[in-house]
Order: C-alpha cells, then sequence, then structure tokens
C-alpha cells in the first residue's frame, strides 16, 4: 500500500511537471505574437484618433505617483496629441481604451476600445460623447449602457489621465 501511495504521487509529480513545462513552452511561444498584435491594436487606434500624425508615437515615461489606471502614455510624433493607455475594472470584468488628447486645447478628441470585459455592452452613442470634453466631462452621454458603475470607472480614468498631465513633468523613453 505505501509503495503505491507513493508511486501515484510520484507520477502525479511528474504530470504536472510536464504540463507546467508545456504551458511555459507554450507561453514563450505565444508572448511575442499577443504583444505584437496588441501594439498593432494600439497602433491602429493612436492612428484612428490623430489622423494627421506622421511617424511613430513617443512613449511617455510614468512616473511612480501615475494612476494605476493609466498604464502607457503616448505623446503623437509631431507633438500634438497625447494618447493614453488605460485599464478600468468596474468588478464586472476588466476593459482597456485609448484616450486621446489634444495637446492645444486638453480637449479628448475621441476614445477607442481595445478590450472589453464588462458584462454589458458599450452603446455606440457612449464613447463618441467623451469627444471635444474637457476635465470636467460635462456633457458625455448617460446612457443606459454601460452600467454605472463601469460608466464612473472609465469616467474615474479618463479624469486620472488628465490630471495627471495637467500636474506631471515627463520624459519621453529613448526609442
Amino acid at each position: 500500500m505505501n509503495k503505491e501511495y507513493i508511486r501515484s504521487v510520484v507520477v502525479v509529480v511528474c504530470i504536472c511537471l510536464v504540463m507546467g513545462l508545456a504551458l511555459a513552452l507554450c507561453y514563450h511561444i505565444t508572448q511575442p505574437r499577443i504583444e505584437a498584435n496588441e501594439l498593432k491594436k494600439l497602433n491602429e487606434a493612436i492612428r484612428e484618433l490623430f489622423p494627421a500624425s506622421v511617424g511613430d508615437p513617443i512613449e511617455i515615461a510614468l512616473t511612480p505617483d501615475a494612476p494605476k489606471t493609466l498604464k502607457n502614455l503616448y505623446k503623437t510624433a509631431d507633438g500634438k496629441g497625447y494618447v493614453a493607455k488605460i485599464n478600468t475594472n468596474s468588478g464586472f470584468g476588466q476593459s482597456t481604451f485609448t484616450v486621446g488628447i489634444d495637446a492645444a486645447t486638453m480637449k479628448i478628441v475621441g476614445i477607442k476600445c481595445i478590450s472589453y470585459g464588462d458584462s454589458v455592452g458599450l452603446d455606440d452613442g457612449y464613447l463618441p460623447s467623451y469627444s471635444g470634453q474637457d476635465k470636467a466631462l460635462a456633457d458625455v452621454v448617460s446612457s443606459a449602457s454601460p452600467a454605472k458603475k463601469t460608466k464612473a470607472t472609465i469616467e474615474a480614468a479618463v479624469r486620472d489621465v488628465f490630471t495627471y498631465l495637467e500636474n506631471t513633468e515627463f520624459e519621453e523613453v529613448a526609442q
């Protein structure tokens, strides 16, 4: 009985090791593709928000006091705008958006959804209502979709971006 028990434990441990190695190998193989696809989506969103900007956006290094919702910050190649990649988590799911802000007027030129993990969808009028808004977000459409909690987390993340841009001196990341 004791030998059989030890043998069973050894077999299970070996299976776990092999599966763990297989999973690590799969991650190692797919990670560059996933990162490339995420970068492609981000660049497409930046080009949509600032179509006149030519050249690759310049990444700005975030300071340690950056809001936790702000994942990346970019300046357009021509310096006319900022694009912030924000993550929100309403408790229903995590979502990622890019927010374009005109550098001269400090108004939103647009907001694009990169991924949406909430259970309630975004209606067609909600995200476009951010265009032209300043920090106050006074005229953002109040709609049934998304849920109030989701809307509040998106608005809070956008306000965090404005506050960060207004109160932080930042440096460009070397390309």
